[in-house]
């Protein structure tokens, strides 16, 4: 069905007109235009509950193709749990770590020259753990791209408008309460305030990453597990503007675990890692720009390219973590940072036995071409 000129009605924005439908990164996208001004939508998705069609033909059409983009987004969704279920089991589980000992080896280490050959070996397991985040602006300065705060309503529009943020459209969430007109914005700040909304908006407040849920077709929540990030490795936070591509998606923050919890579904505990040490970094907008993740990282077989999926998390391998590290020092040279930056890259790479002369470039998804 032809869907240009197609007349649709916006629960905010009022009446438009399709205008355009492109494909872009394998996912379907409507341009709508409202007198003269033009929005993307990701489609259908976006017909689920904020715009609707005014031509009867169209709107069973739409309800139709939001019908079956559900049933296979469930079987995607089973099939990645059964994934994760698979690489849980094969983790290894009960690998010891005695910090005292660690940490009088990086003290050890730290006073000799960097230039002192260990060896790194090259069949290490993947303890790192990258998170994507949705885009919070909360907090925003020139130290830090947000994450510390409410977001703003702008942003807010734009994470529910583009699709990509489950959370901030569910019914549950207080910023679909505010979108849908139910609440203004000073009863928001109050629910964030007394209650808070989201994982984003704490981030760099309590610099603890959690797995989240996940939640079957009946809509019953099960926490999920983190079992291969480990305590003295490194916790990555990466996030994208609304605008950008999953291959512009950056690095924002960074710390160093030294607490992690697995996740008990007994008592509906999602896994989560945190920082209590000095070892922790954030980036400005500037800065974080310069950090794409893509550069970085790449899966084992390197044939998904930029593509992340809905999983929440990603394991790394130390010499990825240490190239982030190392980029970061050189980031933050000239800064306030620059002595902390400095001493996190050589604790990190101390404390886990590499040699910092002997990492590597960067052999990231972006950087294979």
């Amino acid at each position: 069905m032809d869907i240009i000129g197609q007349v649709v009605e916006h629960k905010s924005l009022g009446e438009g007109t399709i205008c355009d439908h492109k494909i872009r990164s394998g996912a379907s996208y409507i341009i709508v235009d409202f007198d003269g001004e033009h929005k993307e939508f990701q489609f259908p998705d976006i017909f689920k509950s904020i715009i609707t069609a005014k031509d009867d033909n169209f709107k069973q059409y739409v309800s139709e193709l939001v019908q079956k983009k559900q049933i296979i987004d469930k079987k995607e969704a089973m099939s990645r749990t059964l994934e994760r279920q698979k690489e849980e089991k094969n983790l290894v589980r009960d690998e010891p770590v005695i910090r005292k000992t660690k940490v009088a080896r990086a003290k050890k280490q730290n006073t000799k020259s960097t230039s002192t050959k260990v060896k790194h070996s090259k069949t290490e397991k993947k303890h790192n753990i990258a998170f994507k985040y949705n885009f919070c602006d909360g907090g925003k300065s020139d130290e830090q791209v947000g994450f510390n705060g409410l977001c703003s309503s702008k942003t807010i529009i734009e994470n529910i408008e583009s699709g990509r943020s489950e959370w901030c459209k569910f019914g549950d969430c207080a910023c679909a309460s505010y979108y849908d007109g139910e609440i203004d914005r000073d009863e928001l700040e109050r629910i964030y305030e007394e209650e808070g909304i989201c994982y984003e908006s704490n981030l760099l407040k309590k610099w603890t990453a959690r797995a989240g849920f996940s939640y079957d077709e009946d809509g019953e929540a099960t926490p999920r597990r983190i079992v291969g990030a480990k305590v003295d490795h490194l916790c990555i936070l990466t996030t994208r503007n609304p605008e950008d591509q999953e291959n512009e998606r950056y690095i924002f923050a960074v710390f160093l675990i030294d607490e992690t919890f697995p996740g008990d579904q007994n008592t509906q505990q999602e896994g989560y890692v945190k920082s209590n040490s000095k070892y922790k970094i954030k980036l400005s907008a500037k800065e974080a720009k310069k950090l794409l993740f893509w550069n970085y990282y790449h899966d084992k077989d390197g044939t998904e390219g930029t593509r992340w999926g809905t999983g929440l998390f990603r394991y790394m391998t130390d010499e990825m973590a240490a190239q982030i590290l190392r980029d970061i020092a050189k980031v933050k040279k000239g800064t306030s940072d620059e002595k902390l930056a400095d001493d996190f890259f050589k604790y990190f790479c101390a404390i886990n036995n590499i040699d910092i002369e002997s990492i590597s470039q960067k052999k990231g998804a972006l950087k294979r071409g």
